[in-house]
């Protein structure tokens, strides 16, 4: 995992805004976004997407967000560029992603987004990570990826 960036503010919180990627499980890749990383740190993380798109292999994503802290408009818009840019690969390589939120409202709140917001291949929005591993676990055995 991404060591903590310890100037980074977590929304006034006191902690570190950071996004960790743990490839322990991989291709099971956890990505954990806390507090509400500054545009650099988003930046870097969407570099590391983009090494894990060039590996060419199926992998399935876990995005843990039960302590994300609301992007900055410069982080959602450099996202949405990304995954204009990275449709095909995404489609090609990923079987699947899964965002974890602990809040109901939020995961209600995410799904419509994604009912709107079409991603090129299967997602789920799930309660715990562990929910979600073994989804994107299942993703994996059973799946080609962007289907």
């Amino acid at each position: 995992m991404t060591p903590p960036d310890p100037t980074a503010d977590r929304d006034g919180a006191g902690g570190a805004a950071r996004i960790d990627i743990d490839r322990g499980a991989d291709p099971v890749i956890v990505v954990r976004m806390v507090g509400s990383p500054t545009a650099e740190q988003f930046h870097a993380h969407l570099r590391d997407m983009d090494g894990l798109l060039a590996r060419q292999r199926p992998t399935a994503m876990v995005y843990d967000a039960r302590e994300v802290g609301f992007p900055s408009a410069e982080a959602r818009a450099a996202q949405l560029d990304w995954l204009r840019r990275h449709q095909d690969d995404i489609a090609r390589y990923t079987v699947g992603i899964a965002f974890v939120s602990s809040s109901a409202g939020f995961r209600f709140m995410l799904s419509g987004i994604l009912v709107v917001y079409r991603l090129p291949c299967e997602h789920r929005v799930c309660a715990t990570v562990e929910e979600a591993v073994a989804w994107a676990r299942g993703r994996l055995l059973t799946s080609q990826p962007g289907g």
